[in-house]
């Protein structure tokens, strides 16, 4: 429950310095990812392999695409 807050008043307030939304979830989505990483590597040991490289990939790719637009 809290975790959704916090990210919440993330975009919020980091929408308020950039006066950007789109930067401000394109941030968050970012985070959102890499802390999903890390956390699969502290905790069940697993390493990031070529298929989690392709998955970055695509989304980075998408977002340059809807940037684009």
């Amino acid at each position: 429950m809290a975790l959704p807050i916090m990210i919440g008043y993330g975009v919020k307030f980091l929408t308020k310095i950039v006066d950007n939304l789109t930067f401000s979830l394109i941030v968050s989505k970012g985070m959102e990812i890499l802390v999903s990483v890390a956390i699969g590597y502290i905790f069940p040991k697993e390493i990031p392999n070529w298929r989690t490289g392709i998955g970055i990939t695509i989304i980075l790719i998408g977002f340059w695409l809807l940037k684009g637009k």
